[in-house]
Order: structure tokens, then C-alpha cells, then sequence
């Protein structure tokens, strides 16, 4: 009988183990969890707390309105100034001087419109806007006729204190809206004093 070398025979009392599969690569967040698992406990907790703080403080800025956080910033934010030339000074003085002046004049309760129509023009778009304006607010008294050859050659509003200004444009606005497309707005000086919220509208429709 022929027999095989004990070399040659398979080894049942001790199995082949597989080879160990190779550990995938740890993420980063991995590799740092780890590394600060291995600190002491006192460490941790104040990493955790710091963690804690920061997110908090985080979330009250991000609640904070724009204007406080620039507030808060301007302290920290460095400028460079501006020069300014002689002009600009001059024309801001002029300005700062005309706006203390203007706001020591007395101001009316409710703004006046005062509508002048020349002789010749038609008064219906005039008529069909003074109800309007005494719907925002502003007294109108009784619509003025003038002679033809006065006021330009477009609708105007007038107004008499730089400090007006907008609330002309404003004027102007509504009267584009109504149909009046030549509506602009001017400013006139005068030796008087009136006081502020004095507007008047000279017409310029012949229909």
C-alpha cells in the first residue's frame, strides 16, 4: 500500500486564517476625534466648552442687525480720510450755514400748494389735481390766474428752501403720474422770508 510523506498531508487539526483586510485610511475629522481622545479629561472638557461658547457667540452675531454689527466693527476698522479741496469745504460751510438758518424758520403745520393757471390755459387739469393734493396732506387755497406771458414754458413747481427740495420732487412725481410729462422742479430765491412746506405749481396745459 503506498502512502503518502507526512509532508505532503493536509493539516485538518489547524485551518488556514485569511489574511486580515487592511484598515481604509482615516477621514481627517477621524484622525482628530482620536487625537483628542488621547488628551487628558481636563483638556477635553475645555476644548468642549470653548466649542459651546464659540457657536453661541456666533449665533448672537448673526442675529445682531447690520447697523449694530458695523457699529460694533467701527471701532477695529481703520479709514484713510478723504482730502478735500478747497471748493468742497467751501460748498459744505455754505450748506451747513443755509440749513441752520433754514431751521430756524418757522414751519407751517400743513404744507401749501399754491396753483397758478395763465390766462387762455384750460383749469381742468388744475382742477382735477387739487383734490389730490389736499388728499396728502397739503392746504390748497384757491387756484391763482396769471398773466399768459408769465412762468415757463413747461409745468412747474417752485419751492423756496433747499431744505424742500424732495418734497418738490415729490410734487413733480404726482404730477407725472397725473399726465403733466413737463413737470420739473426749480428753485427759486426770494428777498421774503416764507416759511418752509411753501410750494406753488405754475401750469403749462392749454387743453
Amino acid at each position: 500500500m503506498r502512502t503518502e510523506p507526512e509532508d505532503a498531508r493536509p493539516d485538518l487539526a489547524a485551518p488556514e486564517r485569511p489574511a486580515p483586510m487592511p484598515h481604509p485610511p482615516a477621514t481627517l475629522s477621524e484622525a482628530l476625534l482620536r487625537t483628542l481622545w488621547r488628551l487628558p479629561l481636563g483638556v477635553r472638557v475645555t476644548g468642549l466648552l470653548l466649542a459651546v461658547i464659540c457657536s453661541a457667540l456666533l449665533l448672537v452675531w448673526q442675529a445682531l442687525p447690520e447697523v449694530t454689527r458695523a457699529e460694533l466693527l467701527r471701532p477695529f476698522v481703520r479709514t484713510t480720510p478723504v482730502p478735500q479741496t478747497q471748493a468742497s469745504v467751501q460748498e459744505r460751510n455754505a450748506t451747513s450755514s443755509q440749513s441752520n438758518n433754514e431751521s430756524s424758520l418757522p414751519q407751517l403745520m400743513l404744507p401749501r400748494v399754491v396753483l397758478h393757471i395763465k390766462y387762455g390755459h384750460s383749469p381742468a387739469f388744475a382742477t382735477l389735481i387739487k383734490p389730490i393734493l389736499i388728499d396728502k396732506g397739503y392746504h390748497v387755497p384757491d387756484i391763482r390766474f396769471v398773466e399768459a406771458n408769465r412762468g415757463p414754458k413747461y409745468t412747474q413747481v417752485r419751492y423756496f428752501h433747499i431744505a424742500d427740495k424732495w418734497a418738490a420732487q415729490g410734487l413733480v412725481d404726482l404730477l407725472h403720474e397725473s399726465g403733466a410729462r413737463d413737470a420739473r422742479s426749480d428753485f427759486i430765491a426770494v428777498d421774503r422770508e416764507l416759511p418752509r412746506g411753501v410750494f406753488e405749481i405754475w401750469f403749462h396745459q392749454r387743453r
